[in-house]
């Protein structure tokens, strides 16, 4: 469908694959998850493959890559937050010396002066950059680890529909998907 016809008549065989059943996106999302510390458990995944009933490999590796990133996200607001409240710091603080500089002028003590608190303030704003670099660098040894909730609002942002569809799919449809992708899912499904 998506490729040009002239293309596709190229190719001596066609194979279509279909989408992954339940326990297949189930076994795909926990592979996916395999180097990665979550706090999913298996009826957690259960769910999330109830959830994604019609979702491809792809998708599921996308939603996937969208919740692991939660956590580094927080770490990376964490730190932006960090930055901006000791850049405010550091204005406010340049502000009220700054008059003082200023007053310290018309009496005559000279640009000296000025000079010895534009070097203290550049070593304040380097200490300050260096403290919110290691905060950054900690947070990242220390990552929380995925959650059921991060793959909600994944899938949320996914649909672009929101939490509830994702919560009313997984509470009405209790049916497993017959679609199989390969032989084997459908010899181990009959067991």
């Amino acid at each position: 469908e998506d490729c040009d016809p002239a293309l596709l008549r190229r190719f001596a065989i066609r194979v279509l694959v279909g989408l992954p059943c339940q326990r297949d996106r189930r076994k795909i999302i926990h592979r996916l998850l395999r180097n990665i510390e979550h706090t999913l458990t298996t009826e957690q995944l259960n769910h999330l493959a109830l959830a994604t009933e019609g979702w491809s490999g792809s998708d599921l590796e996308s939603v996937a890559r969208e919740a692991v990133m939660a956590p580094i996200r927080e770490c990376l607001r964490s730190a932006a937050i960090r930055k901006m409240k000791l850049r405010k710091k550091r204005e406010k603080c340049k502000n009220s010396c700054g008059i003082s500089k200023g007053e310290n002028d018309t009496v005559g003590t000279g640009n000296n002066a000025g000079t010895r608190g534009e070097e203290n303030d550049s070593d304040s704003h380097e200490n300050e950059l260096k403290i919110a670099r290691d905060e950054l660098l900690n947070g990242f040894k220390s990552l929380r680890p995925v959650t059921l909730k991060d793959f909600e609002e994944a899938v949320s942002f996914w649909i672009g529909d929101g939490q509830e569809q994702m919560t009313a799919h997984m509470l009405t449809n209790n049916t497993t998907s017959s679609c199989h992708y390969d032989s084997d899912s459908s010899l181990d499904e009959m067991d």
